[in-house]
Order: C-alpha cells, then sequence, then structure tokens
C-alpha cells in the first residue's frame, strides 16, 4: 500500500522541444530496492520542425510524425556510476526457447561491455537483467555485495558496463 514506500518525482522540461519528463523514484520500507520508472508528455500535441536542429542536439534523436506527434527514437533509463568498487564482476541472463536464464558472468577489466536486443519485447535469449557484484564467482549467491538492475516490459533494450582506467 501506500504507506510501505515513499515516491519522489523530479520534473523537467526539454526547452527545446516542449516535452515534459517525469523521473518517479520510488523506494519500498520492508525491501532493499529501488524502482524508477519516466514518463514522457507531450503537453502541446503541436508538431516542431526537428529537422532542423543540431545533429548533435538530443532532438536529432526524435522525429516528426505525419501526426504532428514526435518519436523518440532512444531514452535510457538509468546511469549509476560505482567509484568505489573493486574487482566487479558482470552477471547477465541469456538463453533460448524451453532453456531460459543461463547465468553469464564475467570479470569486468577497462573497457565497455554491451548486451542488447532489437527483437522488440523482452526475451529468453538476452534478457534485460544484469547485477554487478564483488564476490568471487563460486560464491555469487552467498556472499559479497550486489547491484541488481531489471527492465520491466521492456522493448528493444540495450545495457552497458564500462570501467573507466581509474577503475
Amino acid at each position: 500500500g501506500e504507506n510501505d514506500c515513499m515516491t519522489l518525482v523530479v520534473e523537467m522540461v526539454d526547452k527545446l522541444t516542449g516535452l515534459e519528463f517525469n523521473l518517479v523514484y520510488t523506494v519500498y520500507k520492508k525491501v532493499d530496492a529501488l524502482v524508477r520508472r519516466t514518463i514522457v508528455k507531450n503537453p502541446s500535441g503541436v508538431p516542431t520542425d526537428l529537422s532542423k536542429s543540431n545533429p548533435n542536439t538530443k532532438a536529432s534523436k526524435m522525429q516528426q510524425t505525419t501526426s504532428g506527434t514526435k518519436r523518440i527514437h532512444r531514452l535510457m533509463s538509468a546511469t549509476v556510476d560505482f567509484h568505489t568498487m573493486s574487482a566487479p564482476r558482470l552477471v547477465t541472463l541469456s538463453g533460448s526457447w524451453a532453456n531460459e536464464r543461463h547465468l553469464n558472468t564475467q570479470f569486468m577489466t577497462q573497457g565497455k561491455f554491451v548486451c542488447e536486443s532489437l527483437r522488440g519485447t523482452s526475451s529468453h535469449q538476452h534478457n534485460p537483467f544484469m547485477a554487478l557484484t564483488n564476490a568471487s564467482e563460486d560464491q555469487l549467491e552467498t556472499s559479497g555485495d550486489v547491484w541488481g538492475f531489471n527492465l520491466v516490459y521492456s522493448g528493444n533494450f540495450m545495457v552497458e558496463c564500462e570501467v573507466a582506467e581509474t577503475g
């Protein structure tokens, strides 16, 4: 119920497009979890000519449709920094039909790892889940700290994990 959680809504407006973005954060009293979602609104409904915008701006990722609505080509869910995590392991899930959710772990070194799916829906092949942990591979489920991320009801998705030169 409402007494089991607290919600913060951060309201923002993109001055170039007029779109409104609400970032909704909910924390639960009895569960060690943070839920985040984004609500995008076009309050004016008025089409905007985005073709004349600078190709290096946020608006270049959007396209005007014939109905006057705006189409967003990419909206990333979150960016989370772990400045103090040493020796991180990345956990992802993959599989196939009737053979879902195989645990894949890899030690993260300097560079970037990307897991994505362009199927248009969540699937057994590439699950929209990842976790970062400092536990050893043989003790993933019994020790260490874990930060898990899961996209619920995702379409196409991309999960990136990057380790900088400073760790």
